[in-house]
């Protein structure tokens, strides 16, 4: 099920173990977000059967994130929710005064080969300003949001008893990586392609990441010197195919999986990007 590399710290998912798990039901007939395990083997799956008969043009790699439930093995990797990865001894962060819900964090040890510019740090946190009863129509601008850098091997590191403010809403989930690559130079040859739904969504695939490059759904695009970084598509999940975690192989139940979900909007996506100076820029978009 996860590759056996020793020298990734990321759980890293073995594609083949997965394909012959679903041989049968997998459907190449469309484009998709990537929300489960399934759906990325159906666009690789299409995408294997096109590359001899379309130019893809040039590829930008990327670690696509698939979603566990709960924490990861190691507090400093890719996580939504649960304890952040930073110093004991750090203050927690506050906005206008009022103490910040931690949301997410995204890690690039396993990862900065990617990037062609140097990473002030190994872990990039997310706090936002958020009240308990607000997270149903949560939207990630950027003004509500707090980014931080950490760097692997921190002492003493944070507990649950460190967290000033939490959020209900908000779940508990860890992130395998899939090293794959995106296409987005040549996106407009797919345009036509009418035997494929959405078909705009095989060259370049809206998913949770690291690096390289994704499918931007509105008008969001990163400024001339900006690098994006990463990306926290919505969360929202499989309950009628097995594995709609990854580490979780029962279907989960419709309720388990509408208690989860984070939709940004419409099935949007949550990008950050960071310039030559190092400045983070967040933005995000959704489907109309």
């Amino acid at each position: 099920m996860f590759l056996k590399d020793e020298k990734s710290h990321h759980l890293r998912i073995d594609i083949d173990y997965f394909k012959k798990y679903f041989a049968g039901q997998i459907k190449k007939n469309r484009g998709k977000i990537i929300k489960s395990i399934k759906d990325l083997i159906e666009v690789e799956s299409i995408r294997e059967e096109l590359f001899d008969k379309v130019d893809f043009g040039d590829s930008y790699p990327t670690d696509i994130i698939i979603w566990g439930k709960g924490e990861p093995r190691y507090p400093y990797l890719t996580k939504v929710g649960g304890v952040p990865y930073r110093p004991k001894s750090q203050p927690w962060p506050k906005m206008n005064g009022k103490d910040l819900v931690f949301f997410n964090q995204w890690c690039f040890i396993d990862s900065k080969d990617i990037f062609k510019i140097n990473l002030p740090g190994d872990v990039l946190l997310t706090f936002i300003d958020i009240e308990e009863d607000d997270f149903e129509y949560f939207y990630p601008d950027s003004e509500k949001l707090y980014f931080e850098w950490q760097n692997i091997g921190i002492k003493e590191i944070a507990d649950k008893s460190d967290i000033k403010k939490t959020n209900s809403d908000i779940p508990e989930l860890f992130g395998c990586l899939y090293r794959s690559a995106e296409y987005p130079l040549n996106y407009e040859k797919f345009d036509d392609m009418k035997e494929y739904s959405n078909p705009e969504l095989i060259p370049v695939r809206q998913a949770s990441r690291i690096g390289g490059d994704t499918y931007y759904i509105q008008s969001t695009l990163p400024e001339e010197d900006e690098t994006l970084l990463c990306t926290l598509s919505s969360l929202l999940f499989d309950y009628e195919n097995d594995y709609g975690f990854i580490n979780q192989q029962e279907k989960l139940t419709r309720d388990e999986a509408e208690r989860m979900e984070l939709p940004f909007g419409n099935a949007g996506c949550f990008y950050v990007f960071m310039n030559e100076n190092g400045k983070i820029r967040s933005d995000w978009d959704y489907h109309t």
